[in-house]
């Protein structure tokens, strides 16, 4: 027998306790170990716990529809916020949008005039001399 196969077979024989151990009834103490905990007050008394009559789930179902309604009208309220700011947004550019236009109606008046101007004096000069 090689080295490798004595080692196989010591091994296979020191965990073969443990293995015949694992089988339902055979060891107790690896059958509590299977079990869930139970929970238990600060005293170690078992807590029973009771499913939620209708009157909690009723409440529970109430209170959840009134979170929702909450989220909801804030989402509502945020919404209409953000399209208030974009409508005054609109608003600040139409407005500097016509006060570009009517700065260049302005400047093109004053352009006009001063050509006029230069036209009606240089030739009252021009009459002069």
């Amino acid at each position: 027998m090689t080295a490798v196969a004595r080692l196989a077979c010591l091994w296979f024989l020191a965990f073969l306790p443990v293995l015949a151990q694992t089988g339902p009834g055979l060891n107790p103490s690896l059958q509590e170990l299977r079990k869930a905990p139970v929970p238990t007050d600060q005293f170690g008394n078992p807590i029973t716990v009771s499913p939620p009559s209708a009157a909690d789930l009723k409440a529970e179902h109430l209170a959840q529809k009134e979170r929702a309604d909450k989220i909801r009208a804030e989402d509502e309220r945020q919404a209409l916020e953000h399209q208030l700011r974009a409508n005054e947004q609109r608003e600040v550019e139409r407005r500097a949008d016509e006060l570009q236009a009517q700065n260049q109606r302005n400047t093109l008046v004053y352009v006009v005039l001063a050509v006029v101007a230069t036209l009606f004096v240089s030739r009252f000069f021009n009459r002069r001399s």
